[in-house]
């Protein structure tokens, strides 16, 4: 969900000249997009009121812990916050900072649109960042510090792995800092069930075929990352679980049921070799093909 956009609110670039200190290493001219990233070292203690920024504000604590408070639309939110926790502010709120140590810190500013559209990509096109101080979330913090080790130097590849990292960052802020809307209905996180009997169908239909995960959301028509979610939520086990599961089930019918060579019953469960289709039968059965067929003649 995006707030209304403030009329006054600036964007990372011009908010950050509020900052007390200048930024140690700035992401400025690193060709980022959908994320900015810059390191501050405040002074021990300081208060500003910036205008409005027009992205997620989101702090990395790195090093010194300190008491921190923020104003946001006239009310304050206290706390103590110490290295390897994160702060959120989301965009377009009036705010004003105080903080009582010499905090060194990441500042990330992420684009509203990219949060907006990775939610899309889940199926959760109504939510609300949660503001905070103090917070935990070692995923966030860690991709803070890959995003601080990519400011230190341009490395090969570096505008691809910034990307990969400002998804998942995406995706974390989504599922651990976002309430879902209250006027949303909560089947939005659910598999209908004739995009369930879809995917169930699609499997029986292609086990001799090599598919996958991403192929049997396709035939569901959701993404990908909703998919896997909602399917363990309606079935109590992954994809690719109830995929191998179904396969294994196949095979032990053709192996009890037919004469066919143990290699053809791999084929036409979809497994790559009669290897591979023997070290799952063995991981999921505790017995080899060879041994169940022998069992099941007896």
């Amino acid at each position: 969900m995006f707030r209304k956009p403030h009329p006054d609110a600036l964007s990372p670039q011009a908010w950050a000249a509020f900052m007390p200190t200048p930024a140690q290493l700035s992401s400025d001219d690193s060709g980022w997009s959908s994320i900015t990233a810059r390191r501050h070292q405040h002074p021990p203690s300081g208060y500003i009121q910036p205008p409005p920024l027009a992205a997620h504000f989101i702090v990395i604590h790195l090093d010194t812990p300190g008491d921190l408070g923020v104003r946001l639309n006239g009310q304050w939110l206290r706390g103590h916050s110490r290295p390897g926790q994160i702060s959120i502010m989301s965009a377009n709120q009036e705010n004003a900072w105080e903080w009582t140590a010499a905090i060194d810190s990441l500042h990330l500013c992420l684009d509203p649109r990219a949060l907006q559209r990775t939610a899309r990509e889940i199926d959760m096109t109504a939510f609300e960042l949660v503001d905070g101080i103090g917070l935990e979330n070692k995923a966030i913090y860690n991709i803070g510090l890959g995003l601080l080790d990519e400011l230190r130097g341009e490395k090969p590849g570096s505008r691809a792995y910034v990307q990969a990292l400002t998804q998942t960052f995406c995706l974390e802020l989504l599922r651990g800092h976002c309430n879902i809307h209250p006027d949303e209905p909560d089947e939005r996180l659910a598999l209908s069930p004739h995009k369930l009997k879809a995917a169930l169908d699609f499997v029986e239909s292609n086990l001799a075929q090599n598919i996958s995960v991403e192929d049997i959301a396709l035939a569901a028509k959701t993404s990908h990352f909703h998919f896997a979610h909602t399917f363990r939520k309606a079935m109590g086990i992954s994809p690719y679980h109830y995929l191998l599961q179904r396969r294994i089930e196949r095979a032990k019918l053709l192996l009890r049921d037919t004469d066919a060579p143990i290699s053809d019953v791999a084929l036409a469960t979809g497994f790559s070799s009669q290897s591979h289709f023997t070290a799952c039968f063995h991981r999921t059965s505790q017995e080899t093909p060879k041994r169940f067929r022998e069992r099941n003649d007896e």
